[in-house]
């Protein structure tokens, strides 16, 4: 049986819990600063260190703590062996991100960045109209914060207006 960490206990930490007490064929183990666990115990052994979490020799780690301690604690499990799902964003800043892609890459470890709009039926359009060069060049593009909103129509891109604040961001494939 697969034993699978999971670093942090707030929602998205709590959804990925969910999700593999589901599954039902995973041992849990869970890394939290909360004290309110008590039924979290039924289902998972809980610790409040990394230490104490990679004594049980877990063999996936799932990131979903802070922003700013991603990198760090991906590249403590790393440096462990295990292999890596990191909730997103990376990181607040790019310091460590080589060193943690060196760990990786010389461990051969499996990793994977959480990005649930990948598979949003626009982010695909936008894919397949770059690689069949429909779309010359497309270096960035506006998404809202909460929900994507746009309409791809005939490869052009009609965006409707929505209260939401809108961010920049790089797509890459």
């Amino acid at each position: 049986m697969k034993k699978i960490l999971v670093i942090g206990y707030g929602s998205i930490g709590k959804r990925h819990v969910e999700n593999l007490l589901s599954i039902s064929n995973f041992e849990i183990i869970v890394c939290t600063k909360r004290d309110d666990i008590s039924k979290l115990k039924k289902h998972a052994k809980v610790y409040h260190t990394i230490k104490q979490c990679l004594k049980e020799k877990p063999d996936i780690g799932i990131i979903a703590n802070e922003t700013s301690l991603h990198i760090p604690t991906a590249i403590k499990l790393a440096n462990a062996g295990l292999d890596l799902f990191l909730e997103k964003p990376l990181s607040n800043s790019l310091k460590d991100v080589e060193k943690l892609h060196a760990i990786v890459k010389k461990k051969k470890l499996i990793t994977q960045m959480g990005c649930n709009m990948r598979f949003h039926p626009c982010i695909k359009k936008i894919k397949s109209m770059i690689e069949q060069k429909k779309l010359e060049e497309l270096f960035q593009h506006k998404f809202r914060i909460a929900l994507i909103y746009q309409i791809i129509t005939h490869g052009k891109i009609i965006e409707k207006d929505m209260p939401q604040e809108k961010i920049w961001v790089v797509v890459l494939f």
